[in-house]
């Protein structure tokens, strides 16, 4: 409003910084759902600050901090200035096997690149890190599907509404590029939870690698029911998941 009315310059981006236990799924869908938000902003990077000195035991004592690295884009690892080397590697191990696709940037004395705060997040990072690497650290789970042929939108953003409804709280994020029939660039398909994020075209593939790939980031979701969910996308796309 203070825009429109010319009281504040133009400004082409938005940072929403939140406290230490802020669900950033709860966050995305937020400001997804606004429609006025929505009609002027995209998400572009969620950003996980990590203590370099409390890091670990906050990890292992907060369910909340693993899930927001779980979900990060990009991860800065603060206070590196006051914190041992070996702790610091320690620290970004254990970033590493809770997600492989972020990328962590560290910090000292407050000081960090404003790229990492501002650049949209890579649309393959994170797929292509848990195709290499499937996380499974306690109640937070990563896994991916893989199809080889073209697939129609309709029944995928069909199967999307119908999951993201059934399992909001259990599936996080997902995220991916689609080989869409008749198209000869892929689609970005972003969700939060139950909020499934406007489709969007790329102007090229970024790689040879043309096929299907969705990432699922859940939350305490049970092998079995990992299995059935990626059974039951291939059947509503009417082929076979490429292992």
């Amino acid at each position: 409003a203070q825009v429109a009315r010319g009281e504040v310059p133009p400004f082409a981006r938005a940072l929403v910084e939140t406290t230490g236990l802020a669900d950033p799924t709860g966050v995305l869908a937020a400001l997804v759902n606004h429609p006025l938000i929505a009609r002027h902003y995209q998400p572009g990077a969620v950003v996980t600050a990590v203590d370099g000195q409390l890091g670990l035991a906050t990890l292992a004592r907060q369910p909340e901090a693993v899930a927001q690295v779980a979900l990060a884009d990009r991860i800065v690892i603060t206070k590196t200035d006051l914190a041992a080397p070996d702790q610091l590697d320690a620290l970004e191990a254990a970033l590493r096997e809770k997600n492989a696709g972020a990328a962590i940037v560290r910090s000292a004395r407050g000081e960090v690149d404003p790229e990492v705060l501002l650049a949209p997040a890579p649309d393959t990072a994170w797929i292509d890190a848990a195709a290499r690497r499937p996380v499974a650290h306690g109640f937070i789970s990563t896994f991916t599907v893989t199809f080889g042929r073209p697939v129609r939108m309709g029944p995928l953003g069909l199967w999307l509404t119908l999951i993201t409804q059934m399992h909001a709280g259990a599936l996080l994020r997902v995220k991916g590029l689609v080989d869409v029939e008749g198209e000869s660039a892929p689609v970005v398909i972003d969700c939060v939870q139950h909020v499934i994020h406007p489709a969007r075209q790329l102007p090229a593939w970024p790689d040879d690698d043309h096929r299907t790939r969705l990432v699922f980031v859940a939350r305490g979701l049970a092998a079995g029911t990992i299995a059935s969910l990626r059974a039951s996308l291939a059947d509503s796309l009417g082929q076979p998941l490429v292992d």
